[in-house]
């Protein structure tokens, strides 16, 4: 991931919920925000991590002004 950031590429993530995961959602959400943390003030979110049936989408790029 960072090597896309570095060449200035948007992140899509996808976390798929399969099964008995799908009542666990707070694992997704848990996930998504350890991703933005490892990124910290380098990354902009674009759109804020949700559920969308069995998966949870978000996008991130490089933060304009961390540059």
């Amino acid at each position: 991931m960072e090597e896309f950031l570095d060449k200035g590429h948007k992140i899509k993530v996808t976390i798929m919920f399969r099964g008995r995961e799908n009542a666990k959602k707070q694992l997704g959400y848990d996930m998504a925000k350890n991703i933005l943390e490892y990124f910290g003030d380098k990354i902009q979110i674009e759109k804020e991590p949700r559920k969308q049936g069995r998966m949870m989408i978000f996008i991130f790029g490089i933060n304009k002004k961390h540059k």
